[in-house]
C-alpha cells in the first residue's frame, strides 16, 4: 500500500518535531532578537502580547502529539499530555500572574520591577522575578522532555 510508512507513530514525531522546533526558534531566535532589535520596554511589551500564542500553540501541538502516541506509544503520549497540560498552566495560569504582578511592580514605589528605592524590595517585583523563573524552568523542562521523546517516537517509527 502506498502509506505503510505512515503511522501513529511517525505522525506524533512529525507533530512533536514541529513544536521542538518552534520551542527552539522562539527561545533562541525570536526572543533574543525582539530584545536586541527593540528597546526593553517595547520588546516586553510585544513578547506580552506574543505569549499567549505561543503557549496556545505550545498546548495544541504537544495535545495532538501526546493523542497520536497515546495508543501506540502509551508512555511517550502521556509525556507529552503533561507537556501539553505544562503549556495550558503556563498560559492560562503563571502568565496572567506574571502580567498581573509586573503591573503592579511597576506602580511600586520605585516606578521598576526589579528593585525598590533605597534598598527597599518591592515585593511585586520579587514576586514577579519568582513566576517568571518558575515559568522559564517550566519551558525548560518541556523542551528537554520533547526532545527526548521525540528520539524515542522518532526511533520507534
Amino acid at each position: 500500500m502506498i502509506f505503510d510508512w505512515l503511522n501513529l507513530t511517525l505522525l506524533s514525531a512529525l507533530t512533536a518535531a514541529l513544536l521542538f522546533g518552534g520551542m527552539v526558534y522562539f527561545a533562541l531566535l525570536f526572543t533574543p532578537l525582539t530584545f536586541r532589535h527593540l528597546s526593553r520596554e517595547a520588546a516586553g511589551a510585544f513578547l506580552r502580547q506574543v505569549f499567549p500564542a505561543y503557549y496556545m500553540a505550545g498546548y495544541a501541538l504537544a495535545g495532538l502529539a501526546g493523542l497520536l502516541a497515546l495508543w501506540p506509544r502509551p508512555l511517550e503520549g502521556a509525556i507529552l499530555l503533561l507537556v501539553a497540560f505544562g503549556f495550558g498552566y503556563g498560559g492560562l495560569v503563571l502568565l496572567p500572574k506574571i502580567d498581573g504582578l509586573r503591573a503592579l511592580a511597576l506602580e511600586g514605589p520605585s516606578g521598576e520591577v526589579s528593585g525598590g528605592i533605597g534598598g527597599a524590595v518591592n515585593p511585586h517585583g520579587e514576586r514577579f522575578r519568582l513566576l517568571h523563573r518558575l515559568s522559564m524552568a517550566i519551558n525548560l523542562v518541556q523542551l528537554v522532555a520533547v526532545a527526548l521523546i521525540l528520539v524515542a517516537l522518532m526511533l520507534a517509527a
